[in-house]
């Protein structure tokens, strides 16, 4: 009998702005692609100064929290769920 591991990574959508520029968009998109538990960060969208990000995410700590340990003061979550978090930035 053989028994495979599968790591089950889950899709949070993380949606953020106002953003003012391009690069603030990347810079964000790379804050949370560097996150503990966080294979991978794919622009969606960003559309008007809205960033809509799919992350694949396998951390035992939500997203939402992992995200709270960012501790920037340009940014403050809106809304949060196991699936969706919403980001107002300053």
């Amino acid at each position: 009998m053989t028994m495979q591991l599968v790591e089950r990574a889950d899709t949070v959508r993380v949606t953020a702005g106002p953003f003012r520029t391009f690069s603030q968009i990347a810079e964000f998109q790379t804050t949370v692609a560097r996150l503990q538990g966080v294979s991978s960060a794919r622009i969606q969208s960003a559309q008007r100064g809205v960033l809509v990000l799919d992350v694949d995410y396998d951390g035992l700590v939500p997203l939402h929290v992992r995200l709270r340990e960012l501790r920037d003061a340009r940014w403050t979550q809106v809304q949060a769920a196991e699936d969706a978090v919403e980001i107002a930035v300053a």
